[in-house]
């Protein structure tokens, strides 16, 4: 059985395919053919299964209890399900399966709280956004711990889901949870085993938040790694506002240089002409990339003042590339196109209404 096409799937509940059904009284026995080793069948029950402990039958309890063992020795399925066939569950089955005591009554709670928020987080899959929104405030109803582990699901589709629609998602109904979601989002990004996209979307989510994100935002600035800058850097571009503007500076004169680059092509994306002067400062950069960059930034802008920067750029560096943006800048700006050619350049510049000494 080729378990790789469903490992992504089934890594996590905010993943699974099911019904949503959370009511306190047993549900009717699925049908599971273990034999069959029908995965996705597997993984739609485990969240009913755990249903069953809400009933007073004991017998009830016992047909979960065997299901739920027989899945958990399938070895497959404990590597794309470690969060609903281990940890927690290996100490509370056993007990719960127990009469009149009050240790099995509280197990077989947990458990019945267990399935109720892996039934609810299974509406993540679904593809109507309002379903997502729907279990997201079913799930707050549940307390603060079915809120944490909102939050995880949602992360973990940064990771999983390899759908940038699905991303979307996840951003917009993590920024509608807000401060309970900044911890778990600021341990995603501070992790070593992050990977790229959970670290921009993260940073991303906290972006969109706005005011109340802004400590999360400094702290990963002056705690992080270049890494992170750069990823800080690079996700300022959605969902920036004024206040971030201190940060985005801070950034564009970063000691790391592709940190700079991303600074200075987030100011570029923004099209703000009060960046102008931190991008005509950028083109004297001593890295050829975020002179480029910045080049660039300046002929979205058509920033008049760029213009005998852009020319001594193009008379200084050796970077062919550099060469060439900065002479799309200039035909750009300027609607005049000598080429490369520094010296036809300058004898322009001297006669045109770009230099300021003409004023005079």
């Amino acid at each position: 059985m080729n378990t790789k096409k469903w490992r992504l799937f089934f890594f996590f509940p905010a993943v699974f395919i099911a019904q949503i059904s959370c009511s306190g009284g047993a549900q009717e026995k699925p049908e599971i053919n273990i034999s069959a080793g029908d995965i996705r069948m597997i993984a739609r029950s485990v969240p009913d299964l755990l249903l069953y402990f809400s009933s007073r039958s004991p017998k009830d309890w016992n047909y979960a209890y065997e299901k739920l063992m027989e899945i958990k020795k399938m070895k497959d399925l404990r590597q794309i399900m470690p969060a609903l066939i281990s940890g927690e569950m290996d100490g509370l089955l056993p007990v719960a399966i127990q009469e009149n005591s009050s240790k099995a009554a509280k197990a077989r709670e947990r458990l019945v709280f267990l399935g109720k928020v892996y039934k609810l987080l299974s509406k993540f899959d679904s593809r109507n956004p309002e379903d997502w929104t729907d279990a997201r405030k079913s799930l707050a109803t549940l307390g603060d711990e079915a809120v944490q582990m909102t939050v995880l699901a949602l992360i973990s589709n940064f990771k999983y889901a390899q759908n940038p629609m699905l991303w979307e998602r996840a951003r917009n109904e993590l920024t509608a949870i807000g401060v309970p979601a900044l911890k778990p989002l600021l341990a995603a990004v501070a992790s070593q085993k992050v990977d790229d996209v959970t670290m921009e979307q993260c940073i991303t989510v906290m972006i969109l938040m706005g005011e109340p994100a802004q400590n999360q935002l400094l702290l990963i600035y002056k705690e992080g790694n270049a890494e992170m800058h750069k990823t800080l850097a690079k996700a300022l571009r959605c969902g920036f506002t004024s206040e971030h503007t201190d940060l985005l500076i801070k950034l564009a004169g970063h000691a790391d240089w592709i940190v700079r680059g991303e600074a200075i092509n987030s100011m570029g994306a923004m099209r703000m002409r009060a960046f102008a002067p931190i991008l005509l400062k950028a083109l004297a950069d001593s890295d050829s990339y975020v002179q480029r960059t910045s080049a660039k930034a300046l002929m979205e802008l058509k920033e008049p003042g760029a213009v005998k920067p852009l020319i001594l750029l193009l008379g200084t560096t050796r970077d062919y590339e550099t060469r060439n943006a900065a002479v799309l800048a200039l035909t750009t700006i300027t609607k005049t196109n000598f080429g490369t050619d520094f010296d036809k350049w300058m004898q322009w510049f001297e006669t045109s209404p770009y230099n300021n000494e003409n004023e005079k």
